[in-house]
């Protein structure tokens, strides 16, 4: 009998990739992404803090600086992977592929944070009042030469703990792949980014909330 199953796939394959199915993909992985790492910053800068001296959470600007430093690091890793490693959506990739794609996030995305860390400095100087705003711009360029040691420096050191984001990126990562390739298009539309934000929130909000001691011991 005629293998109607190797047809069907191959069918699939002749036909230009899904860019709905992949672009969704690349969108709920990157949104999980960005909530890890702004975790992961969170809980590294929280780690810093010498055992002898009380742990304690990141005054709001600094926070936010220092968060978008994290989102703009996972921007330059995150969809540049995603996009160039999964151009059929149709066909969910292996969990191999994702755990492969997990240690790439907590390897550079860190590292990645760490470069856009003197920025973050500067941005937050500047919010409490420290620089004058006329002052700001001729410091970017500075900043960001600052960045390529930086990222040794202040990036390399939370590698551990963008791993063990990473673990979470990998396991989920791989289940949003397979929620987003189901021929069930509720399914297909609404789960994958429904995950991201569900998985990714309650470990942000943990890094936002919870005691500054134990987040300072947990990795």
């Amino acid at each position: 009998p005629m293998n109607t199953d190797y047809l069907s796939q191959t069918s699939i394959l002749l036909r230009p990739p899904d860019a709905v199915a992949r672009w969704r993909l690349i969108g709920s992985v990157t949104l999980l992404g960005i909530l890890l790492a702004v975790s992961v910053e969170h809980v590294y800068l929280i780690s810093r803090t010498p055992w002898y001296e009380s742990a304690y959470h990141l005054p709001l600007w600094s926070g936010v600086w220092y968060s978008a430093a994290a989102v703009a690091g996972t921007l330059v890793v995150v969809p540049v992977a995603i996009y160039a490693l999964r151009e059929r959506p149709e066909f969910p990739a292996g969990l191999w592929l994702w755990i492969s794609v997990g240690v790439g996030f907590g390897i550079f995305v860190p590292i990645f944070t760490g470069f856009f860390t003197p920025l973050a400095t500067l941005m937050i100087d500047w919010t409490v009042g420290n620089i004058e705003g006329v002052n700001v711009l001729p410091w970017v360029i500075d900043r960001l030469l600052r960045g390529f040691f930086s990222m040794f420096v202040d990036g390399a050191p939370a590698i551990r703990h963008g791993l063990a984001a990473g673990v979470v990126l990998a396991v989920f990562g791989w289940v949003i792949d397979r929620l987003n390739a189901r021929q069930d298009m509720r399914v297909a539309m609404l789960t994958p980014p429904a995950i991201a934000i569900a998985i990714g929130a309650a470990i942000l909000l943990t890094s936002l909330f919870a005691s500054p001691e134990f987040l300072r011991d947990i990795i």
